[in-house]
């Protein structure tokens, strides 16, 4: 939904008298100031079609030189005089450039990419990198459309004497009323063309939630404990984290939300998985907590407890809770985004899905399903049944990120996708992965989640295309025409027999694959990273690659709860024998050690100013060493008791032994004496 405001209109209006005059147009602004998305529609909407044609290019801090100039050649035909490209034939076309000052600085200070675009404004072309020869190529009938943030975190000052080349245009931050007016719109009418009517009740809440939803987007700017630090840069909150909000009420149905009650309730969860999900601790989700709690109270005139009755409020369309005229003993709607009341059924479902995904699949998941773990798998399926829905997942090791993925997958039926973890993956692998990755989502129309680990980065080029896929929904040159003539496997060859054998027809051309390709991927790929918080990894990257934040819901997994660790400490200890009475003391103690060591750590973050995480994996390996010792001990105990008893036996056997022997000797002494008496006495000699 692309909602029009007099900033859009003046963008749009800039677009088409400059543009189409062949000049170059700079939008400059704050990240989420509608920059991309206003040009974006205005180039599908002006800028498709029999006379014109455009590209989009997408930067990040890795962008090279050669890579642009790449993108734009696969892009361009040959025109008749020699050395010569342009777009096709009597076409005109323009190069959408976001995030234009992303790349990095070389050692001298410059950027590579942007010094290859101003060759082209300067002259017209650049040399060709493929060939001896190096002769230059004119590219003809193109502009540059480009966008970008102020020079800020990974966001470099470009050369003025590229900039000259450019209309630069300042694009403010939207107003209240501007987003006021654009939300309640969109809200009126989502709800209002619903299949089945909503009531009165909800049509009259709608100028109030959104009211409510702006003031507490605009409330997290106020709050300094929510502002962007070194340590916590994901803190920073756009129109694109609102516009989650309003995307997530409009999956409601008329069927699930009846009264006003329940349309403050889906609002405010979804709050809490846009805005507090992300939040790295405790005291952060308080302060937001606070935050929502009285904009309820001022906007809706509703306090948080008369409203929100369950803990934790959870919302899900994987459950069925809402029946036909709420009789229970009728067969309940089914996929119904609807607040789930019933935690008992939840986890039964969810152990459920657990049980028959071990029984179906060789390698089974070791989960104990607490309700922490519930949570997590009920926001991940949140995530990816959204259109172009992301995850990035931050924790720390063993917080359940890919085993939970993994049973959200099942629950959800995608198909799971991942790449090889070995040392020998390299880039050519990778490639090779994404392309069927993307037959299988844009040609196939697979439903797939694409899970990819930190560890499984071997290097920053994979995350440049991740930044390409989250943002614009294709990898650049991946499929490219070049590599049959060069002999090579020919992945657009069987890019065409996939789309023969699925749409039952030839391709028209192979830019109509392309962009087939490009918007299934859109809709049936959803990418869920995980990554861990621990060292400067984790902030360098969100800060040379804008799309891992801009284009993905983060949820931040935080230290395991007391209910967590006591349900897994119970399920480690349930096969032991023998501890019955002292199974309860144990764990409570075993808690204990947990949560003593982690105020500890926080003490020595205070004091030292260096983090010691203490991680679920560590409090794992505490009961399996637990468990380990035990057994060890019990055997040693048990080997010295078989060791005693089978000592005590040998001397009872000695013992009944000597006993015979004994009474065999004393039935021997008559018998010795009278021989004795027989034998005649030895002389002795003297």
């Amino acid at each position: 939904i692309n909602a029009e405001y007099m900033g859009s209109i003046r963008m749009g209006f800039l677009i088409n008298q400059l543009v189409l005059n062949q000049r170059h147009l700079l939008f400059i602004g704050n990240a989420g100031s509608g920059k991309t998305s206003c040009a974006l529609t205005e180039l599908k909407k002006n800028f498709s079609n029999s006379k014109r044609s455009f590209i989009t290019i997408c930067m990040s801090s890795q962008t090279s030189a050669s890579q642009i100039q790449r993108i734009i050649e696969s892009k361009v035909e040959k025109r008749g005089r020699k050395q010569h490209f342009g777009p096709s034939l009597g076409k005109k076309g323009v190069v959408f450039i976001d995030d234009i000052n992303m790349p990095e600085k070389d050692q001298f200070e410059a950027q590579p990419p942007i010094e290859l675009l101003r060759q082209w404004m300067d002259y017209g072309g650049w040399y060709d990198i493929d060939s001896s020869d190096k002769k230059l190529k004119q590219i003809e009938d193109i502009s540059f459309l480009s966008t970008m943030s102020p020079p800020s975190s990974g966001r470099q000052t470009i050369s003025i004497r590229y900039l000259r080349h450019y209309n630069a245009i300042w694009v403010d931050q939207y107003e209240k009323k501007t987003l006021q007016s654009m939300f309640k719109n969109i809200l009126t009418w989502s709800l209002g063309n619903a299949e089945t009517p909503y009531s009165e009740s909800v049509i009259q809440g709608i100028g109030k939630i959104t009211d409510a939803t702006i003031d507490v987007y605009l409330d997290l700017f106020k709050e300094q404990s929510l502002r962007p630090t070194p340590t916590k840069s994901h803190y920073a909150f756009n129109f694109r984290d609102l516009t989650k909000v309003f995307q997530g009420i409009c999956r409601s149905t008329a069927l699930a939300v009846k009264r006003e009650e329940d349309l403050i309730k889906l609002w405010a969860h979804e709050c809490l998985r846009v805005f507090s999900d992300r939040l790295v601790n405790i005291p952060d989700r308080e302060v937001f907590s606070k935050i929502l709690k009285a904009n309820m109270k001022a906007d809706l005139g509703k306090d948080w407890e008369s409203i929100i009755t369950t803990d934790p409020l959870i919302f899900g369309n994987y459950l069925p809770c809402v029946y036909p005229d709420d009789n229970k003993t009728k067969e309940p709607y089914k996929d119904i985004y609807c607040e789930i009341t019933d935690l008992g059924a939840l986890k039964a479902l969810a152990e459920s899905c657990l049980a028959k995904y071990n029984e179906t699949h060789k390698s089974t998941l070791e989960i104990v399903l607490f309700v922490a773990a519930i949570e997590h798998v009920s926001q991940l399926l949140r995530i990816v049944t959204l259109p172009r829905g992301h995850a990035l997942l931050v924790g720390v090791g063993g917080s359940g990120r890919k085993s939970l993925t993994t049973l959200a997958t099942f629950i959800g039926k995608f198909n799971l996708f991942a790449i090889d973890s070995s040392k020998k993956y390299k880039i050519i692998e990778w490639h090779n992965d994404m392309k069927t990755l993307l037959m299988k989502t844009g040609i196939e129309n697979t439903p797939t989640i694409f899970f990819l680990n930190d560890t499984q980065i071997r290097s920053d080029l994979f995350l440049e295309d991740l930044n390409n896929l989250l943002s614009m929904g294709e990898i650049p040159n991946l499929f490219s025409k070049q590599e049959g003539k060069e002999g090579k496997n020919d992945s657009m060859s069987k890019l065409k027999d996939s789309f023969q054998n699925m749409f039952k027809r030839q391709p028209t051309s192979e830019d109509e694959i392309l962009e087939v390709l490009r918007e299934n991927s859109k809709t049936k790929l959803h990418v869920v990273l995980s990554m861990s918080p621990t060292g400067d990894q984790l902030r360098h990257r969100l800060r040379m690659f804008p799309s891992l934040i801009n284009s993905t819901t983060i949820n931040w997994f935080l230290a395991w709860p007391e209910e967590a660790l006591r349900s897994v400490a119970l399920q480690y200890l349930t096969d032991v024998e023998g501890i019955d009475t002292e199974r309860e003391g144990i764990v409570s103690l075993c808690v204990d050690m947990q949560e003593r060591v982690r105020l500890l750590t926080e003490k020595y973050k205070d004091e030292m100013h260096f983090y010691y995480y203490v991680t679920p994996t560590s409090y794992r390996d505490l009961l399996k060493i637990f468990k380990k010792l035990l057994a060890e001990k019990r055997k040693t105990f048990i080997d010295g008791i078989k060791t005693y008893e089978t000592g005590l036996e040998e001397l009872i056997k000695t013992e009944q032994v000597v006993t015979q022997m004994r009474a065999c000797l004393i039935e021997l002494e008559p018998k010795q004496k009278k021989r004795k008496m027989k034998t005649p006495p030895i002389l002795l000699m003297p």
